[in-house]
Parts: C-alpha cells; structure tokens; sequence
C-alpha cells in the first residue's frame, strides 16, 4: 500500500511539473495587447493540446511497459511455483506411501512375531 501511495504522489508531482513548464511555455508566448483572434485561441488549443498529449501519451505507454514486463516477470515465477508445488506434492505423496509400506511391514512383522 505504501508502494502505491508514493508511486502516486510521484506521478502527480510529475504531472503538476509538467503543468507547471506548459504554464510558463504559454505565458511566454508573445502579449502585444490586442484581442485574440479565433485563429489564435486555435493555435493556442493546438500548442496545448500538443504539449500535454505527448508527454501524456509517452509517460502512458512507459507505464504500459513497465507493467506488461512485470506481468511477464510475475507469470513466470508463477509457473515456477506451480512446478516447484507440483514438485513437492508428488514428494510428499511419495513419503506418504513409503510409510504406509513400512506401516503395513512393521504390523505383518509384528502379528507374525506376536502368532510365533
């Protein structure tokens, strides 16, 4: 749980740095007082649009690698603890059956010596 409340924390300060460079990158676009046409507040939206999407996109599809390499990580060593599972399970029946066999020796030897 910890885990997951930094990795949050840290994807949110990202995003707010990120906000924050878009922010800048637009205040410093240029301000000689006059109204702002439709074709600016168009190109504006693009720029923004632009600038979030990509890095969005890119931290996404890093993410979505990250995690498709942990579930492959994951998925192996779950296939190694089912064979290691079924490894220990045919061991163990295989004790169980050896003494049940010794068991059994032990009483015929016990009734035979017991009938002499």
């Amino acid at each position: 749980m910890k885990f997951y409340s930094s990795l949050e924390t840290l994807q949110k300060n990202e995003l707010d740095n990120e906000r924050q460079t878009n922010t800048e990158q637009l205040s410093s676009l240029p301000n000689d007082n006059r109204l702002a046409t439709s074709n600016d507040l168009q190109n504006i939206h693009s720029t923004i649009l632009l600038l979030f999407s990509d890095s969005m996109i890119e931290e996404y599809q890093n993410k979505i690698e990250q995690l498709e390499q942990n579930l492959f990580e994951k998925d192996n060593e779950t296939k190694s603890l089912t064979q290691r599972l079924n490894e220990l399970e045919l061991e163990l029946q295989r004790a169980i059956d050896d003494h049940k066999s010794k068991s059994n020796k032990y009483e015929e030897n016990l009734q035979s010596t017991i009938e002499q």
